[in-house]
């Protein structure tokens, strides 16, 4: 205000000292020395030229600003008097003036008596006698060099905190006391799909897609002017696309100087992906939890009915069956539990057996299973390679089985998945006289899927005809092959010294005596990285085995870094599916899934050994 006030005034000046001037032409009232009085006195810098341009008076305030003696700026010596880069500026806009008789008006960086130049607004106008011709040009001068640069100071403050605001995720915006918009950010402009100018001066109710929601959203701010208090909150917003969108916002009063409020300043941030991401993970949660009680039940069941002559046998029988279930389990939590391949179902349950070159023919087109079959399934495979091995084509070495399977037509339009189980070189079977649980278990199995069984009992071997209906869910897709383990060699393993690592004290204590069963010597077993490395500083293992995770927040990668330092060959214990879920330096790491039977604990630990050897 005060640069304005004095440069408005100053030009005020200058124009009744030109009315002056042009009542002075037709008249010698006014002797010149009064004239220049008058304009001395003005507190501005003023100057005149000839009707042609030519510059002949300067009052003080001129030679006080620029500090040259007096008469040195006549004629064109002015235009010297600008900075170098606005004297042709200065110098073509002064002449179109001259040519048009239009007023002259003009920014320009004018020198000062200190060396330094300062931003000047430079006007003039014409005088004109009472014929219209120009008979004098009347000037200023006026420093408005503060007033420039606190306004380009300004200026590139209000583009930074522009800049500032659009460059952030964050919805900033501003609101009056009666909710009327004030400022909005680029980021309000996108989560409405408005321009600014359609945004600005109205309220959340002019433009919400959602009454409810802008009164909400309304009365939260409403809440914010009336208390003079911070709010966060969470609130629900339709946007553009129109689906609904989470936000948190946190709104603030806005207070003048007086420490009134307002209106309110406020920051939102999107957080429906979060939103999201806690619903998947609630209702993974309660799948998780669902599936591990399930999985309980499923074992429960299988302990309570199975059934044997001697405890070796239960043990062997009960193991067999959890460890079925178990790569199941492992092959599905692979697929996240969307669908697994036939095939490698087939390959992980008769992995023992093709070892042997005892399986002659697995045959059938690539199909994968949702895991409402893959489960039952793997148990019917388990149970009939179980009995193959105690009484069937297993049990001799000239014994082959053949497993074939493929989708057939059905009556109605639903395709029918067919698997063949054929047995030849073994023993002469009969119809079993009584059925037994692993019997019942197949056919139990089988009618979950709401299909049929067919045994034939022949003397080259056992005939199986396994028919259930394939379901959308029974999808063709190009599997791929597991690796099968090679055949532990117990003599490798005698007298091999394997440290253990494992935390749960029943399988530690399991573990343990598999590895002594194996003629291993047991290094621990130890319960934390704490334990582990003092074992290994005092006795150098030839192998080890560790757990992943060992007590609620310890892992025993350190072990593992330390053993890999040593040369020492190891495997994980874990449930992990494969090393794809250990860190990146341990991909190569071989996995001994949880749980663990004998027969794959000593392929493992017989690799491992090899190695070290």
């Amino acid at each position: 205000m005060r640069f304005g006030t004095k440069l408005d005034s100053g030009w005020e000046n200058m124009k009744q000292a030109g009315k002056m001037s042009k009542a002075r032409v037709g008249s010698s009232e006014l002797a010149e020395e009064q004239q220049r009085l008058i304009l001395n006195a003005i507190p501005q810098m003023v100057w005149s030229t000839r009707p042609d341009g030519y510059h002949d008076f300067y009052n003080d305030r001129w030679y006080e600003f620029t500090g040259v003696p007096k008469g040195t700026t006549d004629g064109e010596g002015w235009n010297d008097m600008f900075h170098p880069e606005d004297q042709e500026r200065a110098r073509s806009r002064w002449q179109l003036s001259l040519n048009t008789g239009d007023a002259y008006e003009i920014e320009y960086r004018l020198r000062h008596h200190s060396g330094v130049y300062r931003w000047t607004l430079g006007r003039a106008l014409p005088v004109r006698d009472d014929t219209g011709a120009i008979v004098r040009w009347m000037g200023t001068c006026t420093d408005v060099d503060e007033l420039k640069r606190t306004s380009d100071e300004l200026r590139q403050t209000s583009a930074l905190l522009g800049l500032i605001g659009d460059s952030t995720p964050d919805l900033i915006y501003a609101k009056d006391n009666s909710g009327r918009i004030l400022y909005v950010n680029a980021a309000v402009q996108q989560a409405v799909g408005r321009p600014p100018e359609e945004i600005l001066g109205l309220t959340d109710l002019d433009y919400a897609p959602d009454e409810a929601q802008a009164r909400a959203i309304m009365a939260h701010d409403r809440h914010v002017i009336d208390t003079g208090q911070t709010l966060d909150i969470d609130e629900v917003y339709v946007g553009p696309e129109g689906g609904i969108r989470h936000y948190r916002s946190v709104k603030a009063p806005l207070r003048d100087e007086d420490n009134h409020v307002i209106g309110i300043v406020g920051v939102t941030r999107d957080v429906t992906k979060r939103r999201e991401a806690e619903e998947r993970e609630r209702l993974l949660t309660r799948e998780v939890d669902h599936r591990a009680k399930n999985m309980l039940a499923i074992i429960q069941s299988l302990v309570n009915l199975s059934r044997s002559e001697d405890p070796v046998s239960f043990r062997k029988a009960v193991t067999g069956r959890i460890q079925a279930l178990a790569r199941v389990h492992g092959l599905l939590s692979k697929s996240r539990w969307d669908a697994i391949n036939l095939k490698e179902l087939v390959d992980q349950e008769l992995a023992a057996f093709a070892g042997k070159n005892m399986i002659s023919r697995l045959a059938g087109p690539a199909l994968r299973l949702p895991p409402a079959s893959a489960q039952p399934l793997s148990l019917v495979l388990h149970e009939l390679a179980t009995n193959a091995a105690k009484y069937g084509a297993f049990s001799m070495p000239e014994g082959r089985v053949e497993l074939d399977w493929t989708l057939e037509a059905n009556a109605t339009d639903q395709p029918l998945l067919r698997l063949t189980w054929s047995e030849t070189g073994g023993p002469s079977v009969a119809h079993p006289v009584s059925k037994g649980f692993g019997s019942a278990l197949i056919s139990s199995s089988i009618e979950q899927l709401g299909g049929e069984i067919e045994f034939e009992w022949r003397e080259t071997g056992l005939l199986c005809v396994i028919r259930v209906p394939a379901g959308k869910g029974i999808i063709p897709e190009a599997p791929p092959r597991s690796p099968r383990p090679p055949t532990a060699s117990p003599a490798a393993l005698a007298g091999a010294v394997v440290l253990l690592v494992e935390d749960e004290a029943l399988i530690a204590m399991e573990m343990e005596s598999m590895l002594l069963d194996a003629g291993c010597k047991v290094l621990g077993p130890a319960s934390s990285v704490e334990a582990a490395m003092r074992l290994i500083s005092d006795s150098r293992p030839e192998a080890a085995l560790l757990d992943v995770s060992l007590g609620e927040s310890d892992v025993s990668f350190a072990v593992a870094d330390k053993l890999a330092g040593m040369n020492v060959p190891f495997a994980f214990c874990t449930g992990y599916v494969d090393a794809s879920e250990l860190p990146p330096r341990f991909k190569a790491a071989m996995i001994l899934p949880k749980p663990t039977d004998r027969v794959e604990l000593k392929s493992v630990l017989t690799r491992l050994v090899t190695a070290a050897s």
